[in-house]
């Protein structure tokens, strides 16, 4: 259908009623949607004109028989099912055909073209240019697409050559590392996660009919049963109680005696079995097609452990599935699940050969210097050992330590202190990260000539006044901490989740940050956003949490609610209730879902909530509001908190409830309206007018601000911008479109958003909006804006 209609809009030569024919015959669901089009698309493009629904196009009383019956046919067809084998269709079709064929509308005979169709329809119902181009632009989408599909299996086989070129050495590394295991030391969360993955693996490879026949499958439902209870997104909170950890201990003891028991030996359960389990998956192992295929073979081999460094060339640590096989096509929805780095993560060695001859190299499992710190610093040793001469290599520790410190001071320290919401004033007021690098002796290898250094990164807690010279201990600290540092180093900074492969990927992240400080989780979610929008990706945060709300983004939320058939997503924040009082209160519906009240969002002290009508006003007013405090008034912050009221309303009784409930939010509200009156139309007709009448009428009236009291031209936001600015970003009032431009504003890379014009024309309704808020003729205990902190007159 969308073919059809995108060869009418673009007129070529074609018949537009034989094309109909052409790709509705046999379809009667096809012949259902056009009609519902046809529909649509005149109630569109002709919202003032009378129409009947059931006709199509109407193009004069005198042919409205002929059309009819046209669509009497289509009716016809739609009503039962229509099949390919079914020879009534080419009766009705002929029969069809006849009727463009009549003497009494020759017009449309066959030798008539589609733009003499046009013509006619044009005529009475005009189909606006915006229509046309959206099937223009969904045509040239679909050819970038097949170039996308293209270009990614190419990247595809260059993938896959490179797999196979290193998968006999990828086999010694697994080989080594099981045969010289000494000690199974492990993290249960990752042993868990390995089993459940095991057990889904195996279900969903063996279907059968009845599960007790397959004692194997019986036995990972039963796994999978125990597993889901303790990673239930309701007590993950609590994922470090004593309590919880002591039942990981104990589920795994009982699944380890059950498949012990049972004889269905699913994983290893000790040193022994593991390499036994690798002789057996060794010739898997060469058959394997790509990295993902390998990886899973090691969790059969050994899932007490994380294989970071394999897990981090197939985007492992998360959740969700290997789906880099349309890397540049489609968004990959990943569920964010915390890793989780121990004390040991944090130190490492680096093997050289005594006589310095060849570069330095790390232990081939170390994954958090080479992939996490070192991916983030761009900092690479043997940078530093070939610039060296022998002399200088001897002193290799202290040169390295000091390089890598300087690194870590610069891009690691600051940033780590930001997401906790710790101001790094000074290095006594912060966590400070030091890196040691030293010879270490027990490292030495005579065999093969060579020996090591020692590198542990070491987190000091200056903000204490006794022992800042002892590092802490990592896993001794807070729980928020915990989470902050695993949050940094193991996801944001680790290779392993990079977006290099894949950087449109959606991150789902539950409940997040949650034991963190109030000011931490503020802080935590304006540096998702940043880095989301530096780093192309996206993140959904799904929380019940009231401090990861910004008022200066309520466009971005999304409201989950249950209904009686299971739950519903709101595409709006403030969708409509139909209810004057409650759809005017733009937070109220995120207050009912959090269970919190107004001031939890806003300080009267601090802000002034200036309200305006809709989500466009709300979003370039937010957007210009964030732009310009970071610029123009970086010394004294524009003190405004915008909201939408879901318009002025229909009737007077609606306004005065709506002026009633801005009361009940504000002590002293401000509304900034449109001026909707037109040129040579009675003004007491415009809304704008009978709300200023409605507020008049109230016993306690409240302040409203028009658009044309600060420039005459202002009528409504969208004419703050130029002419050209206007074409671009602010057509038709479209949501969409203002959340666009205020990203693009916000987070652009470039200064050529917008015009001078468009700047010039905001920053006057700024500066009105300040000066009409200090007017001395508004109530006692207004905010006065003169000031960085706000006072009271």
């Amino acid at each position: 259908m969308s073919e059809l209609v995108t060869e009418y809009a673009n007129a070529t030569n074609n018949l537009l009623f034989k094309e109909l024919i052409k790709h509705v015959s046999g379809n009667s669901e096809g012949i259902k949607n056009f009609c519902q089009c046809v529909k649509e698309i005149k109630k569109c493009n002709t919202p003032n004109k009378k129409y009947n629904s059931d006709e199509f196009f109407i193009m004069g009383k005198h042919k409205q028989n002929q059309l009819a019956k046209i669509y009497s046919y289509f009716k016809k067809l739609s009503e039962g099912e229509i099949k390919p084998q079914n020879e009534d269709i080419l009766k009705k079709l002929k029969s069809l055909d006849e009727i463009f064929k009549t003497t009494d509308f020759t017009k449309f005979t066959p030798e008539t073209e589609v733009k003499d169709i046009i013509k006619e329809i044009d005529e009475k119902y005009p189909i606006n240019e915006n229509f046309k181009q959206q099937f223009r632009t969904f045509r040239l989408n679909i050819g970038n697409l097949k170039k996308k599909i293209k270009n990614s299996l190419k990247y595809l086989e260059k993938t896959r050559k490179n797999f196979e070129r290193k998968k006999e050495s990828l086999i010694r590394e697994i080989e080594y590392y099981c045969k010289n295991q000494k000690t199974l030391e492990f993290d249960y969360d990752v042993l868990l996660d390995n089993i459940q993955q095991i057990c889904k693996k195996y279900i969903a490879s063996h279907v059968v009919n009845d599960a007790s026949k397959d004692i194997k499958s019986m036995m990972c439902q039963f796994y999978l049963e125990k597993i889901d209870l303790l990673f239930n997104s309701e007590i993950e909170q609590y994922r470090y109680s004593d309590f919880l950890e002591s039942a990981r201990k104990f589920l795994w003891e009982d699944i380890k005696t059950l498949d012990e028991k049972s004889g269905v030996h699913l994983f290893p359960k000790n040193i022994g079995e593991i390499k036994d389990k690798f002789e057996t998956n060794k010739e898997k192992f060469k058959q394997s097609k790509n990295y993902s295929e390998f990886a899973e073979y090691c969790r059969e081999c050994n899932p007490y452990t994380a294989f970071q460094n394999l897990r981090n060339k197939v985007q492992f640590p998360l959740s969700g599935g290997l789906s880099y096989k349309s890397y540049k096509l489609v968004p990959t929805m990943k569920e964010y699940k915390e890793p989780k780095i121990t004390d040991n993560d944090l130190k490492t060695a680096l093997f050289t050969l005594f006589d310095y001859s060849s570069p330095s190299e790390f232990d081939q499992w170390d994954w958090f210097f080479r992939n996490s710190l070192f991916r983030k610093m761009d900092f690479n040793p043997y940078n530093i050992w070939k610039n060296l001469n022998l002399d200088d290599k001897k002193d290799f520790a202290e040169i390295l330590e000091y390089n890598m410190q300087l690194k870590i001071n610069s891009l690691i320290t600051k940033e780590f202190n930001k997401l906790l919401a710790i101001a790094e004033d000074s290095s006594q007021d912060s966590y400070q990260l030091k890196i040691r690098v030293r010879h270490n002796n027990k490292f030495y290898d005579y065999s093969k000539k060579s020996t090591a250094y020692e590198i542990k990164l070491e987190i000091h807690d200056c903000r204490k006044s006794h022992d800042q010279n002892e590092p802490i201990i990592l896993s001794q600290q807070s729980t928020g901490f915990q989470w902050a540092f695993n949050f940094m180093f193991g996801f944001l900074y680790n290779v392993g989740s990079d977006f290099s492969l894949n950087k449109n990927i959606i991150y789902v992240m539950d409940e997040p940050a949650t034991h963190l400080s109030v000011p931490a989780r503020k802080e935590f979610r304006r540096f998702l956003k940043e880095y989301a929008h530096k780093n192309h990706v996206t993140f959904v945060l799904a929380t019940h949490d009231p401090f990861l709300v910004d008022t200066d983004h309520l466009d971005e939320i999304r409201i989950v609610e249950k209904e009686t058939e299971g739950s519903v997503i709101k595409n709006h924040f403030n969708y409509p209730l139909n209810n004057a009082g409650k759809d005017s209160d733009a937070l109220d519906k995120i207050k009912r879902s959090l269970g919190v009240g107004q001031h939890v969002f806003h300080n009267p002290k601090k802000h002034q909530i200036i309200f305006v009508e809709g989500i466009t006003d709300y979003c370039y007013l937010s957007a210009f509001k964030l732009y310009f405090n970071e610029r123009e008034f970086k010394e004294n912050p524009i003190p405004f908190t915008f909201l939408p009221i879901s318009g002025l309303k229909n009737n007077p009784n609606e306004m005065k409830e709506t002026i009633q409930k801005l009361c009940e939010l504000d002590n002293h509200p401000i509304v900034l309206t449109d001026d909707d009156r037109k040129d040579g139309s009675d003004p007491q007709r415009a809304k704008s007018e009978q709300f200023k009448n409605a507020n008049e009428e109230m016993h306690d009236p409240i302040r409203i601000l028009q658009l044309s009291d600060c420039d005459r031209h202002f009528k409504q936001i969208e004419d703050c911008f130029s002419a050209n600015d206007r074409k671009k970003y602010a057509k038709n009032k479209q949501m969409e479109l203002a959340m666009a431009f205020k990203t693009r504003l916000l987070y652009g890379e470039k200064d050529d958003v917008m015009s001078e014009e468009t700047k010039k024309n905001f920053l006057k309704l700024f500066e009105w909006i300040k000066k009409e808020c200090n007017n001395l003729t508004i109530k006692k205990e207004y905010i006065k804006f003169d000031y960085n902190t706000p006072q009271m007159l």
